[in-house]
């Protein structure tokens, strides 16, 4: 679905990209996001939207790590995708761990 690392073959032929959201960090550790679009045209911009609407999928997450765990298990380099999970983990164990609600449903009676 996703394509992160490129092999030599697939740097040969380079797919069309219409549309595209690019998240990185600078040298300074401050989160950027920048926005590629071929065109202003409605095909462009419906691709746009449907990359917007991906971003709120737990399911982009889960297939981001497949495609990277797959590229480090072929480089046979499973500890480095070690690493970037424990590292997931520590910025956000939250995600991890049960949370209690906002509001408490005794609180939705009074």
């Amino acid at each position: 679905m996703f394509k992160f690392f490129k092999t030599k073959s697939q740097d040969k032929k380079e797919d069309t990209e219409i549309a595209s959201i690019k998240f990185y960090l600078d040298a300074d550790d401050t989160p950027k996001i920048s926005v590629n679009l071929e065109s202003y045209e409605e095909e462009e911009l419906y691709a746009l939207a449907r990359l917007i609407n991906l971003l709120s999928k737990d399911t982009l997450q889960i297939e981001t790590l497949g495609i990277i765990q797959n590229f480090f298990q072929k480089m046979g380099r499973s500890d480095i995708f070690k690493t970037i999970i424990d590292s997931v983990l520590i910025d956000d164990p939250s995600a991890f761990k049960e949370t209690s609600p906002y509001i408490k449903p005794s609180e939705m009676m009074k």
